[in-house]
């Protein structure tokens, strides 16, 4: 679907890196290392938008449990 490498999501680049470090290539460790944070640096904006709106999130549930 996409012709050029740049272009792919993070986790599609995660993914290939993970096969590639699973194959054993000779700098699997490395490769496994840059899955690791990769992994976090995609992981981080979900967290730090779940700190932020977690008052409005909560909020929203007691809201939606009301009844009547």
């Amino acid at each position: 679907m996409l012709n050029s490498s740049n272009l792919y999501p993070l986790t599609v680049g995660l993914a290939q890196w993970q096969s590639a470090s699973t194959s054993g290539g000779g700098g699997s460790e490395a490769l496994f290392s840059n899955v690791i944070t990769g992994s976090l640096v995609s992981v981080l904006p979900l967290i730090i938008a779940f700190l932020f709106l977690q008052r409005y999130w909560q909020n929203g549930l007691a809201s939606g449990s009301v009844k009547g």
